[in-house]
């Protein structure tokens, strides 16, 4: 009997005149194992890896358009110049001269970009609004998008009393703007901003915005994020910001009857129905199913995620399944299982089934904005459905590797897109962690494996039908889960940098979370159809929607109340992520079946451990030494405290602040190395002092809060909010006034008994000296309130004090 052969004693294919085997390498070919393996079936993979590496090389060096594409000219000579085709065309030279020539392709792709974001005209005025708080003026050009109306960030602000609480944004290639009295021609793009609603302005439209222009500023406090690079991935040089929308005024398109401008136009009216029929299905759930779930189905369908409570969506963020909110491919993909479904129970023919499928991928696609995420599902879906169309094997990296292709080709700037970056590596962790990982590459060990899978599924034909369910059930399960686990270990990294959060808890929550989701998005998407031409069946999808809709609410709040299943924390250094995704990679080619996963899971282990010692060690400080950080949060107050091992915080609020956000005061104490808050101060029951502490309290490890007597005592709705959130966190609460002490803070103001004079005037006054240096906090003091301080003994002159009532002249 002839023993059995394995991929060390065989050839594994031919390449030229050069063949690989095990431990050989013959000059100009490729050497034989995992890698040349994966390179030879994966040819797609390299490509766009060294498309991206162009790209990341061009944004980082800035290279002259001229110097990348001189060095693809030179090398695609150098490929087709030289010995015979035949014999070297996949040499190992002639492949890295291609994808040499690949990543010129891709700096000079990426240069093209940045030098038509460096040419725009409109930086002038953009300077001249940056040296300036108000800049009025006018300017003329075409809507780049399809406007959306969302709710105004300070709706619920007293100023805006009156007024819509509805905004219209959207972006606008420039044509003109007003410098004087005249008209002038510039370049460039800006985010446009006005207040109400306009549901005529279509992408291609001529208009004329008069507004505000605002510009981009530097960061002012630390750890906050720069919009600058946002603006610039965006290729937005800044904003216009329009009192209404009725500053917006329709032109002429002299154009319109040109070639170009046809085409501009029949873009703009197709873009402009799907926006109609979007924001038709956007009213149509929101009515059905009410304002709790309504929110919540609308981004799950449209991406729409506006009008989701501050509440919903940090619950969701912490337990890992925020993703639902982001239209991706797994909800493509459930829209293509739906539509196959349909198809085959109408016994389509397999030509129309194709038709139907691609069709279904396109409307989607548009009708959520084209977001990266679906368009690398369609191509996927694309490349999956016409190979079984021309009965062809697909690989499902290759097709992975053709999307981020495509993505590139579009738009370069996708390359430092997040939502791209966890779209791609979730997929391919799917890849990875799946069987083909799983094999050792030895023949004979591969073959015993199947040979055994075999042997369970014959054994499994022999069970009792309920008994045979179960173990089906449970394999499914179990692969699901594994899947769930290995996804948020991969992308944890990411998450965690970004968003400040890691969630053990996302692995069971994603699992309950996915056929609920099937059912709700199947329900969504009914009713937004049906709602036009069939309302009983819109009524039905729209309770099909509503229920499942609230069992995910359901899961979603238990996910976020269990203990340790989820944890704030500051984020790991850049560095450390791109080290932590290198040796993962690399792990990759080191190690197969079960050796590999242990390399895996033992280095994920290692540097999530690592990286939880690292960051929750609190940058230092001197000893006896009082630093005292005053966060920018415009009109309102925050201030941190640190002191050896103490940490305090001396109100947490601003004004507009009305959805309880706690952004600019939490990434300045993350970046401090900051993860518990030992004290609390409230100056006094305004909330442009107190408006982000809910979102603290669930944020950081809060063991006291000190107020003033009696302020909680308030009752207007924004202390109700404070009394409820302080009665969540159990966290115990200190009334302190004139004569109290705390960690080296001596209170001077307010006296035991409030004073009969307004919260300002009652405001709690700390001051601290450390050696000999005064640094007093007076929260907004006003009358009657100055003139009791100012007739308390002084603290010794030097040092630092907080102008009262964020520094207002009156």
């Amino acid at each position: 009997m002839e023993p059995a052969k394995t991929l060390m004693d065989k050839p594994v294919s031919s390449v030229g005149s050069a063949t690989f085997q095990s431990g050989t390498f013959q000059s100009g070919t490729f050497q034989s194992g995992p890698l040349a393996e994966f390179r030879y079936h994966q040819p797609l993979a390299e490509i766009a890896l060294a498309f991206a590496l162009g790209i990341g090389t061009d944004a980082m060096l800035s290279v002259p358009l001229w110097a990348s594409f001189g060095v693809m000219l030179c090398v695609v000579i150098a490929w087709f110049v030289g010995t015979r085709w035949r014999e070297n065309a996949r040499s190992l030279r002639r492949t890295l001269l291609f994808l040499l020539a690949v990543l010129a392709a891709g700096a000079w792709w990426h240069g093209l970009d940045r030098r038509r974001d460096a040419a725009a005209t409109i930086r002038r005025d953009m300077d001249l609004a940056a040296g300036s708080d108000r800049v009025g003026t006018m300017i003329r050009g075409r809507l780049s998008n399809v406007p959306k109306i969302v709710r105004s960030p300070m709706a619920q602000s007293a100023a805006r009393r009156g007024r819509s609480p509805l905004q219209t944004r959207g972006f606008i290639s420039l044509l003109s703007i007003r410098r004087g009295l005249d008209q002038v021609p510039v370049t460039g793009r800006l985010q446009w901003i006005a207040d109400g609603t306009r549901d005529d302005l279509r992408w291609g439209d001529t208009v004329e915005i008069r507004g505000i222009l605002l510009a981009d500023e530097a960061p002012r406090n630390p750890g906050a994020k720069d919009r600058r690079r946002y603006s610039r991935n965006q290729h937005i040089q800044g904003r216009i910001v329009a009192a209404s929308t009725e500053h917006i005024r329709h032109l002429d398109d002299h154009e319109a009857t040109s070639f170009t401008g046809w085409l501009r136009r029949l873009r703009s009216t197709a873009t402009f129905q799907l926006s109609r029929f979007a924001a038709g299905g956007r009213e149509e759930l929101m009515q059905r199913l009410g304002p709790e779930r309504g929110p919540l189905m609308v981004g799950l369908v449209l991406g729409q995620r506006d009008a989701i409570p501050r509440r919903v969506r940090d619950d969701l963020l912490a337990t890992g399944t925020v993703h639902l909110l982001s239209v991706s491919g797994l909800h493509l993909a459930i829209v293509v299982w739906m539509a196959s479904l349909l198809t085959a129970w109408m016994r389509s023919w397999p030509m129309t089934r194709v038709l139907v499928l691609l069709t279904v991928c396109v409307l989607y696609m548009s009708l959520t904005g084209g977001r990266p995420p679906v368009v690398r599902a369609s191509v996927l879906v694309a490349v999956l459905v016409l190979a079984m169309a021309a009965a062809r094997n697909t690989k499902t990296l290759n097709a992975l590797s053709l999307a981020a292709l495509v993505l590139l080709l579009l738009d370069p700037r996708h390359l430092l897109d997040l939502g791209v970056h966890l779209s791609f590596l979730a997929v391919a962790t799917l890849i990875f962690s799946g069987r083909g990982l799983s094999r050792t590459g030895v023949h004979a060990v591969d073959a015993a494996e199947d040979i055994e899978a075999r042997l369970d599924l014959l054994q499994q034909s022999t069970y009792r039908p309920l008994k045979l369910g179960l173990v089906l059930i449970w394999n499914r399960f179990r692969s699901l889960a594994w899947a769930s686990a290995s996804v948020t270990a991969v992308t944890t990294p990411l998450v965690w940098y970004h968003f400040h959060v890691i969630s053990p808890i996302s692995v069971l929550a994603n699992l309950l979370l996915s056929p609920l989701l099937v059912f709700a998005l199947a329900g969504g998407l009914a009713t937004v159809i049906f709602a036009a031409w069939a309302p009983p069946l819109a009524s039905a999808s729209a309770w099909l929607a509503s229920g499942a809709t609230g069992w995910m609410l359901a899961v979603v709040r238990w996910a976020a109340a269990v203990p340790l299943g989820h944890a704030w924390l500051p984020s790991p250094h850049p560095g450390a992520v791109i080290v932590f995704y290198g040796v993962l990679a690399a792990t990759l080619l080191l190690g197969r079946g079960a050796r590999g996963r242990m390399l895996r899971v033992g280095w994920i282990a290692i540097w999530i451990s690592a990286q939880l010692f690292w960051v929750t060690r609190a940058s230092p400080i001197p000893p006896q030494t009082l630093e005292a950080t005053f966060v920018d949060v415009g009109h309102g107050t925050a201030v941190i405290l640190r002191c050896d091992d103490w940490v305090g915080l001396y109100d947490a609020g601003r004004l507009g602040n009305d959805d309880f956000r706690s952004f600019d005061i939490e990434d300045a104490l993350w970046k401090l190395g900051v993860t518990r808050i030992d004290d609390l101060f409230i100056s006094h029951a305004d909330m442009d002092h107190f408006n982000a502490v809910p979102a603290l309290l669930r944020r950081f490890d809060v063991h006291r809060i000190g107020v003033p007597p009696r302020m909680l005592e308030v009752d207007e709705p924004s202390v109700r909010i404070l009394r409820q959130a302080i009665i969540d966190s159990r966290v115990p609460v200190a009334s302190w006034h004139a004569g109290d002490s705390i960690a080296g803070f001596d209170v001077l103001h307010p006296p035991v008994q409030p004073m009969d004079a307004s919260d300002n005037a009652n405001s709690l006054v700390l001051v601290a000296s450390p050696a000999g240096v005064p640094v007093v906090l007076p929260g907004d003091l006003e009358p009657p309130g100055t003139e009791v301080l100012a007739s308390r003994p002084r603290p010794p002159p030097g040092g630092v004090l907080m102008a009262p009532h964020h520094g207002s002249l009156s």
